[in-house]
């Protein structure tokens, strides 16, 4: 594993409150990095504790997205749903966020392979980056739960993917219940979102950082 590990984990706290052990701090400040709102227990949890915790994640176990409220401070910008190549120097990665739409709060469709993502070259990159509003992901639905997906999703994504790590039958594992946890922040509770700001009309709506992210 590599990259900004802090940031890696601390978007993990931010989305499954139940994974790990943390402790949120008292002090932060909503103007201050979000890493900033947790600190991390001296005993972390174990390997085995982990992947128990994985298993037995259910939609009410995930915050699908945690900076709803803090759109205040942080506000969404279009550039957020750019797609393509991103860099810093010579360091090249795909930034897909149409694999990831229930974070924004959008209805999360079957996504492309990252493979058919052409490669590109730095001026190229460059190029599309500075002309961004012809690279982002439209046509999007609000979501109408934070879980909500289009028919045949999950199916997909049991086939392309390793969604569990233990091996046991699937009658032991828990029900995908889209339902909320009493005790996830209030941001995550289900309920009507504006439409992001989009000021060139490239982001439309529908009525009602990894390599390959």
């Amino acid at each position: 594993m590599a990259g900004y590990l802090t940031l890696f984990q601390s978007w993990i706290y931010e989305h499954f409150p139940g994974l790990g052990r943390r402790r949120l701090v008292t002090s932060y400040d909503d103007t201050t990095p979000r890493a900033m709102r947790w600190q991390s227990p001296r005993q972390s949890s174990t390997l085995a504790e982990i992947r128990s915790q994985l298993d037995a994640l259910t939609y009410s176990g995930v915050v699908w997205h945690p900076y709803e409220g803090h759109r205040g401070i942080r506000p969404f910008f279009d550039i957020c749903m750019y797609y393509g190549w991103i860099r810093i120097g010579d360091t090249l990665w795909r930034h897909l966020p149409e694999r990831v739409l229930r974070q924004f709060g959008f209805q999360q469709d079957i996504p492309r392979s990252p493979t058919t993502v052409p490669d590109a070259d730095v001026v190229a990159i460059d190029h599309m980056w500075l002309h961004f509003r012809a690279h982002v992901v439209s046509n999007v639905r609000h979501a109408a739960s934070p879980s909500d997906c289009v028919d045949g999703y999950i199916q997909w994504f049991r086939r392309v993917s390793h969604p569990y790590i233990i091996v046991t039958a699937d009658d032991a594992r828990p029900t995908l219940a889209p339902r909320q946890r009493p005790d996830v922040p209030r941001e995550a509770r289900p309920h009507r979102r504006s439409s992001p700001p989009s000021p060139s009309g490239a982001l439309e709506t529908i009525p009602e950082i990894h390599h390959n992210v």
